[in-house]
This record gives C-alpha cells, structure tokens and sequence, in this order.
C-alpha cells in the first residue's frame, strides 16, 4: 500500500461549478517541501507502483518512490452550510477510467479490464433466445477506437440476481423494470414459499449466502447485474441491544465478496437501513465498501427517501451502486416525485394507494371487518381520524405505528403491502406473523422497479444498444445527448441495425509527472485536483464516512508485497 494514492474531492452539490474547481485546495508556497514522481493509472496494483529493488529502506521509499493514484473518493453534500456543520452521508470511491489517464503507457482499456474480471458481455443484456447466454468473444473488443451501435433483440433482455430476496419485494420491481431473475438466495422458509410462487422462473436457493458459493457449480453466465439486501436489523438506528440474530446477520454482510467473485455482475445494487452510516456501524461499512473495492469494482452510496420514488412512506434507506472493473459508475435515479416546488408530479399519498383495494371477501389478507372487531377489544381504539392525503411512517416487520386514516383500525395486511409498493394482487404464504415479516423487510418493489429501470437505459446506453422501438428518427439524439467525450454516431441503415462511432483520441504526456510535497506537520490533506474530465455524479438525492476511515477501504484491494 505504499505510496498509493488517492484523490479527494468535496462537493457541494448546490455549487454548479465543476467538481475539480470545487475540491481544489490553496496551498501556501511556505508549505512546499519538494517535488515527487507522480503518476495517474487504472491498471491493477501493482503495476507501475515503486520497484523495491531501488530503495535500500521503506524510509526511502515513502520519501522519494513513486506516488500513484488508482481511486478518487468522492464526498457529497447538498449545500455549502451543510458542508461546514454536518456529516455527509453520500458518496463514491471510484476507480480511475482509461479515459482519466492521458499518458498511454499508463492506460489499460476498460474493455480489457472489465473481460479480465468476468469474461466479456453481450450487449444488450445476456437473456436471448430463451436462456442465459454466454459470450461467445470478448465482445467490446473495439473499445477505445469504436464499437457499433446495434438493436436491441426481440426478446433480449439484461439478466439479475437477487441474494437476501425475502419475498420477493426486489425481484418483483427487477422484473417489471424488463430484466430476467436468474438467481434468487434466501434462507427465510417462508418467505421462499412466497418467492417460488410469484417468482416462479427464478433459481431460488433456500440457504444463507454464506454458504451459496460452495453450492454453485463454475458459472457460465454471469448476471448483468446482481442485488443484495443484507438483514438490516442489527445496524438499525433502533437497534439498542444485542439480538439473538446479530451474529448471523454480521456475518450475512461479510458475504458479499464470496458472492460477487463468483458471479461477477457488471453492476451491483444494494439496499440498507441507514443506520449502516452511524459512526457505531462505521466498521461494518467500511466493510461492506471494502469488499467491493477489494474486487476492483467502484462503488457509491447515498440515502435515499422513498417519498421520492413513488411510495407513500416517509421510510429513507440507504442505497448503493458499484461497478465492476472497466464498467462506468451509473449515477442515482433521479426522484420521480416531489412537492409543489418542483416540476414533478407530488408524492403518492396514501389515499391514493387505499383507492386502489376493493373490498373483497376473497381477500384473506384484507379482512377488514376481522380487523375492526380487533380494535374493538383493543384499549388503542378508537383513536384521532387523521387526512389521508400523507405519507405515513416506515412499515416494520410487525405492520406500522399508523393506523387507518378512519381511527377505527390497523391496517390490513393487504393494505400494508400496497403501502409498501407491491402488486395488489401479489400472493403472500406463512402464518399473518410471517407474512407481516415479509412485507415490511422488503425493498419496495416500485422503488426497485424505477432504479432497474435507470440501470437497464444505463446499460443500453454504454453498450451502444437501442431499442428496436426506438430506431426512428430520434436514434441520432438519443445517443449523443449525453454521451461523454464521444464525437459522433451516424446511423448508416436502420434496416442493417448498425451504425458507426468515432470517439476522440486523448492526448500523451510525459510518463511521470511531477507533484509538489507539501508540509503535512498539520494535518494537511494532498488532494490531487486536476482539469481531466471526470464524468459527473448524480447530485439528486441526500448526504459518507470519514476521511479518516478511507485508508482501510482501499487497503482492501491490495495485499503488500
């Protein structure tokens, strides 16, 4: 770990400037000791690192050896005051793209780094002709010089796992969002029963994730991308004494790495209380962070409010997003609800999800009249009719402190999953404890659904793939819009599905550049600060961990050698 580097950057959301201005630092000439050899690169450690056998002493390795960055860290708040007084609660580590290194004899193509890891992919999602695919070559190859633009296959779709699946609640939100459920972990008996009847075309296995790997045979097709929700209770902000399950849980977050070695996604997704980000649980984070780093994959986190995102629940969850090695860093969904301020349509209110439910005796889940002579015999009612046009609080795995907007009841349990973003007619198994388990430890499946959405247009988009219904006169726009650092697609022949693409050529430097050292008798931080064209992070949602804490997140993806 020696002389490795890595960039900090600051950002205050609410400052327009780019993120290399902000983050810039004014050091005084009094505190320049000396320059240093420096260079910027995303191959893997250790390439282009110190060579031991110049130095006689660590000592002089660590004064004058080689510095070089691979990462840059990334902390985000949403205005300048927040900056000064609060903590943040988002942010990135991401690995240096081939597309940050100027110099050539330090850039490695993310094409080459990505088949490295896991093999190649199929543009346009690895789901055709009926099953999982795998690449028959490293597709891509073009890389850095061009690559065509093709049109999505009839019944090609991006494939998913989901570990920790509970009863469904992700999967369900995956698969509307157009992606195919290939592998499913849970060790809940129950909550598999729920999943293997709604999800039936999943390979659900019913077992803890630790022990998953062991029971897999060699994949031959990795999922595009590959979602996890660990037991969240033990890092809950409720959470005040010691449980039964903690140690299990513990362990259940530990397991990720295992998990994503063998089934290498592109991107990961996963899903946490908040409280993971407390300064008591800042060891499991960085733990959590570490494991993918350790991989080589960059990865992101942010809290998000689920108000935002189509649920009318003030319930807030810490979200994150990583990409393997070569892969680009998909930013946050942006909020697809807000309040009268801004140009979006309001929050979901809980009248709006009550309407939906028709009184049915059919409906054991909706027993409303059971849940009134319930409250009869029950010192908690009646209780203060309240406007139902709210979002209530957060549904736990024992239902909700709300009751009926009427006063009169609880919830149903049928009005609870609807509350938390399920299908009206999805099908719940086990005792009513069980299913209330299932509902509230469930990643809201229209939640899930809007963030695979953005993933799925992520993944076109960098794979140079468009929808065949989208193959018009808009095909031009659509791909250029946004497209960084790429000068033109020209689509030759819609009927031929392909088109070509010309990207830029990047500059060469010299193959070492020179920083300078500063005095750091006080604590100062060296932040490299350049005017490379780092692609922009979404700046949508809330609030990281410590500087303090980051060392032992990179120090995960090396070994000293």
């Amino acid at each position: 770990m020696k002389n490795e580097l890595c960039a900090l950057y600051d950002i205050d959301e609410d400052d327009r400037r780019p993120d290399e201005i902000q983050a810039s630092t004014e050091i005084s000439v009094t505190e320049v000791i000396r320059t240093r050899a420096f260079c910027r690169t995303n191959d893997t450690f250790p390439k282009h690192r110190f060579n031991p056998g110049e130095w006689k002493t660590m000592e002089d390795v660590e004064n004058k050896g080689i510095l070089v960055q691979r990462w840059k860290y990334c902390r985000y708040w949403p205005t300048s005051s927040a900056m000064a007084s609060k903590k943040s609660f988002k942010g990135a580590l991401i690995r240096l793209r081939s597309f940050d290194i100027e110099d050539e004899h330090f850039r490695v193509a993310d094409d080459k780094l990505r088949n490295q890891f896991r093999g190649g992919i199929i543009r346009g999602g690895s789901f055709r002709d009926g099953r999982a695919c795998v690449p028959t070559v490293n597709l891509g190859t073009a890389g850095e010089d061009g690559c065509a633009v093709a049109i999505l296959g009839h019944d090609q779709s991006y494939t998913a796992d989901d570990m920790c699946c509970g009863a469904g609640g992700a999967s369900i939100g995956i698969r509307q969002a157009g992606l195919r459920i290939m592998l499913a972990c849970d060790s809940d008996e129950a909550a598999c029963r729920t999943y293997r009847k709604n999800i039936p075309e999943a390979s659900l296995k019913q077992m803890n994730i630790s022990y998953l790997s062991g029971e897999l045979e060699t994949p031959t097709a990795h999922p595009d991308i590959l979602h996890i929700s660990p037991p969240c209770q033990v890092f809950s902000p409720a959470h005040t004494r010691t449980g039964k399950n903690d140690e299990a849980n513990i362990a259940t977050l530990y397991a990720c790495a295992e998990v994503l070695q063998t089934r290498c996604p592109r991107l990961s997704t996963g899903e946490q209380t908040f409280g993971l980000l407390f300064d008591r649980n800042e060891e499991f984070f960085n733990a959590l962070a570490g494991q993918y780093t350790a991989l080589g994959y960059s990865f992101s986190w942010d809290i998000l409010r689920f108000q935002e995102y189509g649920v009318p629940s003030i319930r807030r969850r810490l979200i994150w997003i990583a990409s393997c090695p070569g892969e680009v860093l998909p930013p946050f969904p942006m909020p697809t609800n807000a309040g009268s301020n801004r140009n979006l349509p309001p929050p979901v209110t809980l009248r709006d999800v009550l309407a939906s439910i028709k009184s049915s005796n059919r409906d054991p889940l909706h027993d409303v009249q059971g849940m009134l002579l319930k409250a009869r015999n029950s010192k908690r009612f009646p209780r203060e009719p309240y406007d139902d046009r709210c979002q209530v609080g957060t549904i736990t795995t024992s239902g909700s402190e709300w009751a009926h907007s009427s006063g009169k009841r609880h919830f149903t349990l049928r009005e609870l999953a609807c509350i938390q973003g399920f299908p009206i007619n999805y099908t719940f198994l086990g005792s009513m404890t069980q299913i209330s388990r299932q509902i509230g430890n469930a990643f809201p499946p229209v939640v899930v659904e809007i963030l695979y959405r953005h993933l799925r247009e992520w993944l076109l988009y960098q794979d140079f793939v468009v929808p065949r219904q989208r193959v018009d006169s808009q095909t031009n726009s659509m791909i250029t819009t946004e497209r960084q650092h790429r000068q033109d697609v020209i689509v030759l022949d819609p009927i031929d599905e392909v088109a070509a693409v010309s990207r830029p050529s990047k500059p060469t430097m010299n193959s070492v550049e020179d920083v300078i050292l500063i005095d750091d008798s006080e604590d100062a931080d060296m932040t490299d600060v350049t005017d490379l064209d780092y692609p922009n992070f979404s700046r949508q949602s809330s609030r990281t961990l410590s500087a303090e804490s980051l060392p032992s997140l990179i120090e995960m993806e090396v070994e000293e050698t």
